[in-house]
């Protein structure tokens, strides 16, 4: 079975993406220089997406790289950890990063439940379940 035009358009912006989120591919910029198969709309569309959201949660590229990679899914965590009001350790997560997850914990701080918070550890307590967060 051959693949339609429209995920293979959505491949090649899904590879782009992943190239630019991952500052390892800062040499990447100009895409020129690039492998022919990653000369196309697709890629550069989604390869601008994914610097534009390295940078949004990283810093600019040229003030070098943080000791942690701040990423979409650990953005998520930090607003779930808001969101049960689990006291927040953001160490090691330089000033632009530590801004970034701030936001986010006290979104999920301003959707906190007291009396659903509770249930959750007991809950997980009576089932032998500890909370650890580690990142």
């Amino acid at each position: 079975m051959e693949k339609s035009p429209s995920s293979k358009i959505q491949k090649q912006y899904n590879q782009g993406f992943a190239f630019g989120i991952h500052p390892a591919f800062a040499d990447c910029e100009d895409l020129s220089k690039c492998a022919k198969e990653y000369n196309n709309d697709a890629f550069k569309s989604g390869f601008a997406d994914g610097r534009v959201e390295y940078i949004r949660l990283n810093g600019p590229l040229c003030d070098g790289l943080p000791k942690k990679l701040l990423t979409p899914k650990l953005v998520e965590h930090f607003e779930l950890l808001g969101k049960i009001a689990w006291p927040l350790e953001i160490h090691g997560f330089s000033k632009h990063q530590t801004s970034i997850i701030q936001y986010h914990y006290k979104q999920g701080l301003s959707a906190y439940n007291a009396a659903s918070n509770y249930h959750l550890l007991e809950l997980l307590d009576d089932n032998g379940i500890e909370m650890s967060v580690g990142y």
